[in-house]
């Protein structure tokens, strides 16, 4: 039996599974690789079958949808430990090592993971990367932006015991976003705590322009409130404040237009786009120009967040409908 199962799951990443495969070449084969194909259609799966070590498996999942594939992946797991993973994520041996090493010596911990470096390979995308990472981008003591050991409410390319997956089950199906919050919130309910070491990290190549940006900002608000459903509470505070600003934005404009009078939403919008631009130049960006994309993209990972989180409420709270099974419904 190997100590240690990294589970991946990919679908259509042409642009990165070729950098992603030559990654694999560092691990030995005491580590097993469980590479769940998503039912990629862009030639991912092409690279997937040139594969031929022994410590690398390929299964395929036609449905295509993400916890379906990781549940494949932790059933085909041999290790005492598991490690999920993505095509656009990056670790090494180092990584694993200390994650185990972590679970090792302290018990209460139910899940590790590291720090998360944004990626891309275009100026846009580069600077989408340095947005993420920001915290008044994801917000604060965000996996995405701390930088110090301690603990988080998730993790990027988390690693947990085996046996964590007999105690609370596995991915529920039902979530076809925001599926690995949902797992780690039921860790936490356990009284395990989630850690995060800064001392190794993952890098993670992030959306290289604004639209699927957007799209995937839209799908974390929107399935959100699919959590906070099955949960019965707000699963983290700074998952409201999207939304508030959007909120606020609304009510400002609804005033301006009832007084007939829009220089109050024109303050409103000046001021929050003066606040993200001069925070942008400030701690971010190093010149005029990525201070410029780094705001535009900050201004969509907020006002896409908001209004997935706006529409998620009123189908999931308001309304009681049933989780969308067809993400075209919900790509805005």
């Amino acid at each position: 039996m190997k100590e240690v199962s990294i589970v991946v799951v990919i679908r259509n990443e042409i642009n990165y599974i070729e950098e992603f495969c030559k990654n694999l070449n560092q691990f030995n084969t005491d580590i097993e690789i469980i590479l769940v194909d998503n039912n990629s259609n862009d030639g991912t799966e092409k690279h997937l079958a040139l594969l031929k070590s022994t410590n690398i498996k390929v299964v395929h999942n036609k449905i295509g949808f993400t916890p379906e594939s990781i549940n494949i992946g932790i059933d085909k797991a041999q290790g005492e430990f598991v490690v999920l993973c993505g095509a656009r994520s990056l670790i090494n041996v180092k990584y694993v090592t200390k994650c185990i090493e972590v679970l090792k010596s302290r018990s209460e911990i139910g899940c590790v993971g590291g720090l998360i470096f944004h990626e891309a390979k275009t100026f846009k995308g580069k600077m989408i990367a340095k947005a993420m990472g920001a915290k008044f981008g994801m917000g604060i003591n965000s996996f995405r932006s701390s930088k110090q050991s301690g603990y988080v409410d998730t993790v990027s390319v988390p690693c947990f015991r085996k046996k964590t997956f007999n105690d609370i089950g596995k991915f529920d199906v039902q979530l076809t976003r925001n599926q690995d919050e949902d797992f780690s919130y039921r860790i936490l309910k356990t009284g395990k705590k989630i850690w995060m070491e800064s001392t190794i990290n993952s890098v993670y190549y992030v959306r290289e322009n604004y639209c699927s940006l957007r799209k995937q900002m839209y799908q974390y608000g929107y399935w959100k409130n699919y959590l906070n459903k099955k949960h019965g509470t707000i699963t983290s505070l700074r998952q409201l404040v999207p939304a508030f600003l959007l909120l606020v934005a609304v009510s400002t404009l609804s005033i301006s237009l009832i007084y007939n009078n829009i220089k109050l939403i024109t303050l409103f919008l000046i001021a929050y786009a003066i606040g993200v631009f001069f925070l942008s130049i400030m701690y971010i960006g190093k010149n005029l120009k990525e201070a410029v994309f780094i705001s535009s993209a900050l201004i969509i990972i907020h006002s896409a967040y908001g209004f997935g989180y706006i529409s998620g409420f009123i189908n999931a709270i308001v309304l009681r409908k049933s989780p969308p099974i067809n993400l075209k419904s919900i790509n805005h």
